[in-house]
């Protein structure tokens, strides 16, 4: 009776433990379960979450390629219309530039043309009008002889003597000789021709003896509607009252004539008392209206002595400039 008890507490014991292991590996199951589908739920929306992460940034890249797109179109299109704003521009120019040309050469022409009559009024012979250069005066000056007036009448106290005026000096002021009257004066020149002095119209006359010795050049500015004396200068000119020239004088004869405002003024009139006639004389008036003379002596050593004097207010020419080369 004692064994049956015991046997029957054994299986009721046994099968206490088998239920609780059962249950056990039951509730682990559902446990594991639960953890492994919790496991592929969080898998899945993290796979989703990966995609609509990819989708968001395929978006912002499609979308940042579209604006790089644009951008380039932009500056492309930007850099195109100031290529061809440029290419109007340049042919605008071009264009101005050549109405402008022409327009100047046909203003050339038309000065040239009208002028040419202008200077052969005051010629001898029309046909002649040429122009002399200060390196060509003495070449051509001797085989001008056929072109000469028929009486060289200048002299260096006409030169001294003629006034000048200035281009800017208005009407009110003392002119100068017109050209006219320089021809009727001193007869027609043997040569003229007219040019433009940067935007002044000027006329040369040019007188020549027969030797070629003597010459005389004047250069007229158009002061209102007549061409009036500006400069003038004389080459060879001979004198009615002082002595010839002469080329044996040295730089030590004219020691004595300083430009030193300490030193009693040196005017022209006591050089040309000391030292006669100079080989060349040249008159202008400057756009102040300060008339200058400047002579020039030949010296023994083949070098030339250099004097120029300006028109003091009490009417005589004092020394302001020495030199000799």
């Amino acid at each position: 009776m004692k064994d049956r008890n015991l046997e029957a507490l054994r299986r009721e014991h046994k099968s206490k433990f088998k239920a609780r292991n059962t249950s056990s590996v039951k509730n682990q199951r559902e446990r594991g379960g639960a953890t492994l589908e919790q496991t592929k739920e969080e898998a899945r929306k993290e796979k989703q979450g990966e995609k609509q992460l990819g989708v968001k940034s395929g978006w912002k890249s499609k979308t940042l390629r579209t604006r790089k797109k644009g951008n380039v179109k932009f500056l492309v299109t930007a850099l195109a219309s100031l290529v061809l704003l440029s290419l109007v521009l340049l042919l605008i120019y071009r264009f101005l530039s050549n109405m402008g040309t022409h327009d100047r050469s046909i203003d050339q022409i038309s000065w040239e043309s009208s002028q040419e009559n202008i200077a052969s009024a005051y010629v001898a012979d029309s046909s002649s009008e040429w122009e002399v250069s200060d390196q060509e005066e003495s070449a051509s000056s001797a085989s001008s002889a056929d072109k000469e007036p028929e009486n060289m009448t200048w002299t260096f106290e006409d030169v001294l003597a003629l006034h000048v005026s200035s281009p800017g000096q208005g009407a009110s002021e003392q002119l100068s000789l017109t050209a006219e009257e320089i021809a009727e004066r001193y007869g027609k020149a043997s040569s003229g021709s007219v040019a433009k002095d940067g935007e002044e119209k000027a006329l040369y006359l040019f007188y020549l003896s027969s030797g070629g010795g003597q010459i005389v050049k004047l250069y007229f500015n158009l002061i209102g509607d007549q061409y009036r004396l500006n400069t003038i200068r004389g080459e060879g000119l001979t004198s009615q009252s002082q002595s010839s020239h002469s080329d044996l004088w040295t730089e030590e004869d004219f020691q004595d004539f300083t430009v030193d405002k300490s030193a009693p003024s040196k005017n022209l009139q006591a050089v040309l008392e000391r030292f006669g006639v100079p080989q060349v004389i040249n008159k202008s008036a400057d756009y102040k209206n300060q008339t200058t003379v400047y002579i020039k002596y030949k010296l023994k050593d083949g070098r030339y002595l250099y004097l120029e004097f300006v028109l003091s207010p009490t009417g005589d020419y004092e020394l302001t400039r020495k030199s000799v080369y």
